[in-house]
């Protein structure tokens, strides 16, 4: 998120309509504590829950998942990690949008609306885990094993794995995104009430293509974010548990 934050912000800006960025750092990187607490726990709960999925798909027998476990595992997280980020991405919002310190955000959000824009956060979710859970290991194991000419270094294949993951979640997600975007910079719903409405009055403002504003800075966001999530992925477990490794 230290890398990510200005194009998080600017991707959040791009997605309610009226709204101009500004490249002042200070701006950019407003809501930056309760985005690193978002990134962080989110990221947690979902490696634990798709650790978790596919050892009850496997039995608990040691083998590589196959491609649709691997996707059942990462939809899985993704969707149920929405109950821990979207709150949070609600206070980063609200503080991106209007600045003040967490506990005069909280206190204007108010404990009935610290759910806003919930069911949308847990689809984007879903899909966005499957694009660094699931999609970077199959395409990167795919390369190494079909193109291993072209593709010499794992990192090699990481970073088209990294760009293909980014596209696919991207793409599926980012009219759920945009709709959760608008709902919590819109707390007192004096534009968007709920879901359903949020996408009607999108739709209304251009069409399909409404609801992918902001689409490039996600795009670059995602692409850099999955690689370092993968990376670490594979990288860090055997320092972290060696026993598993031996």
């Amino acid at each position: 998120m230290s890398v990510n934050q200005p194009l998080n912000y600017l991707k959040n800006i791009s997605q309610q309509k009226g709204k101009k960025p500004s490249f002042n750092p200070v701006v950019m990187y407003r809501g930056y504590p309760s985005n690193v607490l978002n990134m962080g726990s989110c990221t947690m709960w979902q490696f634990a829950v798709c650790g978790s999925v596919g050892r009850f798909l496997t039995g608990g027998v040691d083998r590589e998942l196959s491609s649709v476990e691997d996707i059942t595992c990462g939809l899985a997280a993704g969707v149920s990690s929405g109950l821990l980020g979207g709150p949070l991405e609600l206070i980063m919002i609200q503080q991106q949008n209007r600045g003040g310190a967490v506990g005069a955000t909280l206190s204007r959000i108010g404990v009935s609306g610290i759910y806003r824009g919930l069911l949308p956060t847990c689809a984007r979710e879903g899909m966005w885990s499957v694009g660094y859970l699931a999609f970077p290991p199959i395409v990167r194991r795919y390369l190494m094993r079909e193109h291993s000419e072209t593709f010499t270094s794992e990192d090699a294949a990481r970073v088209v794995a990294s760009l293909i993951g980014a596209l696919v979640s991207g793409v599926a997600s980012h009219p759920f995104d945009t709709v959760k975007t608008n709902m919590q910079g819109d707390i007192e719903k004096q534009t968007f009430s709920g879901m359903a409405d949020t996408f009607r009055k999108i739709y209304s403002q251009g069409g399909p293509t409404a609801f992918f504003r902001g689409y490039g800075w996600r795009f670059a966001r995602q692409a850099c974010g999955i690689f370092i999530l993968d990376k670490v992925r594979s990288t860090l477990p055997p320092y972290v548990y060696p026993h598993r490794f031996e």
